[in-house]
């Protein structure tokens, strides 16, 4: 072991290096990338310097293969340092890393010769590419990398292989965080690492939890990766299922049976930045002290300790991520609710129908009705013609449970669903029985005609006035047949089963021809054909009730994966809108509402 001077000066030379690091780039005048936004740049600075001012002290004893660590987290912030300046894409930083991590594995033990190997040369840039994913909140980063510190000094005395000098490596972990953390929460002062400190951090942290081969270490170092990407997914994941199957949301009415809008709101998601930032500090510490005395082979009582500490983690949960709503928040839903700036119409499928046959009962206009889900509003976000079409339109439902989570978490829930397939069948039965006439266009050939033929035979009266399958191309002489065909028909509805956008864009071709003399409603219905013929069956009543449809669909429809694989972008941007949302709201206003919320009776 090092003599308690030796490691007495080490420290006081990491606090040193820190200190230069972190007030030397203002006074050398260096310019704040315009991406970081507000904070002083130091870049990796503080890093480099609290790693190399303790290789000055000669009481420590370092051969030549332990200066793979310094040079490493040089090279790592140099290369963060080009991505910076601008000089280098991220991508190609990355590689470059990769490249000399398996470089040195292979100088090491040989190519591919153990699993050590695998480790050494993948593991810096996966320990990179997680601390970049964290730190998209500030303080993330910071506090993952200071509490591995914490644990690496911990942890180094219970292990014989340890080298005597890996205080010396570890000390920059827990010193430059700390202090960055100081100057925020202390006194404001914000400093921007930037990819520089990013990159020679995570150098930093892979090769301290490389350090004697441990697999203990190695799993400690695990840790940090998995907190940065696995715990955001997972809180996610805890949100839309209770969202979806929680009712503790809502307090039904007290007439009974009534739909979950006519209750009584009691909570409201959140995203504070302070209350996500130390909530996710405590699930890391509990994780790193689960290992920790697991090794250690710790007495009864501290992990008596550590259950009182999971047990807070997993009682904060609510606390953290769900307050009591403000009494502005109950009662009714109101009028149009935006999510990610698309207008969706809070109504239920009575509503719908109401709405229809008023249209239908008025003058002679043309009334567009879009079933959208959580596909169709990330492409509006994406597709600026695409979103103008859907701001045309007379209303605009959820036929998504991702869109009923979204307007639930972003506190402006609407009463539910109103699914494509049985909002078909509810129109059919009313104009069976009004004298609507009904137009079927889209899905494959065959399949609209069994659509029309299943309908008809289900609700006698129901007049078909045309079917016409969709597939033909945009724009052509053939659509502007099927145009002229439905016009001529004189529907009262047309149900265009297309799928998005295709649909919407051939709706909005079918409202530019003039000389329409009578109401017309069209609705874009998407794959409801193919359920409705019994092409494909429909999900099973439960399923349906806990909005597990889009899971039966992909059983039926493995091709659909492709949709599936995008909810997740949606999902991102619903929590980046709340973030947002909640941080616009100043700290003082969040405070008073929280006060005043939990003072009031349950």
């Amino acid at each position: 072991m090092l003599d308690i001077w030796v490691i007495g000066s080490v420290i006081a030379l990491s606090t040193l290096g820190t200190i230069i690091g972190l007030l030397a780039p203002r006074a050398l005048g260096l310019a704040t990338p315009p991406e970081y936004g507000k904070g002083r740049y130091v870049g990796g600075l503080p890093v480099v310097l609290a790693t190399l001012c303790p290789l000055l002290h000669p009481g420590v004893p370092l051969t030549t293969a332990d200066l793979a660590i310094p040079v490493g987290v040089c090279l790592a912030a140099g290369l963060g340092l080009a991505r910076d300046l601008r000089r280098l894409r991220r991508t190609t930083g990355l590689i470059i890393l990769t490249l000399c991590s398996l470089g040195w594995a292979t100088w090491n033990h040989g190519f591919a010769t153990s699993w050590m190997w695998f480790i050494e040369g993948f593991w810096p840039p996966v320990v990179v590419l997680s601390l970049l994913a964290a730190s998209l909140v500030y303080e993330m980063p910071l506090l993952l990398t200071a509490v591995s510190g914490l644990t690496f000094l911990l942890f180094f005395p219970t292990q014989m292989a340890t080298p005597p000098w890996a205080v010396l490596f570890t000390l920059p972990l827990l010193l430059v965080p700390s202090a960055m953390l100081v100057m925020w929460f202390g006194f404001g002062r914000m400093r921007q690492l930037g990819h520089s400190g990013l990159f020679a951090l995570s150098a930093l942290l892979a090769g301290v939890s490389l350090l004697g081969r441990s697999k203990t270490l190695l799993l400690f170092g695990l840790l940090v990766p998995a907190m940065a990407t696995l715990f955001p997914v997972a809180a996610v994941c805890a949100l839309i299922i209770a969202s979806f199957l929680g009712n503790e949301l809502y307090q039904e009415g007290a007439a009974g049976g009534g739909s979950r809008a006519a209750g009584s709101r009691t909570r409201v998601w959140t995203l504070q930045r302070e209350s996500v930032v130390l909530y996710t500090t405590l699930v890391f510490l509990a994780g790193n002290f689960v290992v920790l005395l697991g090794v250690v082979d710790a007495p009864w009582w501290a992990w008596l300790f550590l259950a009182v500490l999971l047990a807070g983690t997993v009682a904060g949960f609510w606390r953290t991520f769900a307050r009591r709503a403000p009494r502005s928040a109950n009662g009714a839903v109101g009028g149009r609710v935006r999510i990610l700036g698309v207008a969706i119409d809070p109504v239920t499928p009575d509503e719908v129908l109401d709405r229809l046959a008023g249209w239908l009962a008025g003058p002679p206009g043309f009334y567009h009705l879009v079933t959208a889900d959580s596909l169709a509003v990330r492409r509006a976000r994406e597709d600026p013609a695409f979103a103008r079409l859907l701001e045309q339109a007379a209303l605009t439902v959820p036929d998504g449970a991702g869109l009923v989570w979204a307007a639930d978490f972003l506190g402006t829930p609407v009463p539910g669903r109103v699914p494509g397939v049985a909002m078909v069948q509810e129109i059919c039965q009313r104009a069976a029985r009004q004298g609507w006439p009904v137009y079927f266009l889209g899905a494959r050939p065959g399949v609209a005609q069994a659509a029309a033929a299943a309908l008809a035979a289900r609700f006698p009266g129901l007049t078909v006035a045309g079917v016409q399958h969709g597939f033909f191309p945009a724009g052509g002489p053939e659509e502007e047949a099927v145009l002229a065909a439905v016009r001529a028909a004189r529907p009262a509805i047309v149900f265009v089963a297309m799928g998005v956008p295709r649909q919407e864009e051939f709706i909005d071709r079918l409202r530019a021809r003039p000389g329409l003399d009578h109401p017309l409603v069209a609705i874009g219905v998407g794959g409801s054909f193919d359920v409705l013929s019994g092409q494909i069956p429909r999900a099973p009543v439960l399923m349906q009730r806990f909005a597990l449809e889009w899971l039966f669909r992909l059983w039926q429809e493995p091709a659909r994966l492709d949709r599936i694989a995008r909810i997740p972008g949606f999902v991102v941007q619903v929590l980046r809108a709340k973030w947002r949302s909640d941080q616009r709201l100043p700290s003082s206003r969040r405070a008073a509402a929280a006060r005043s919320a939990d003072s009031r009776p349950a």
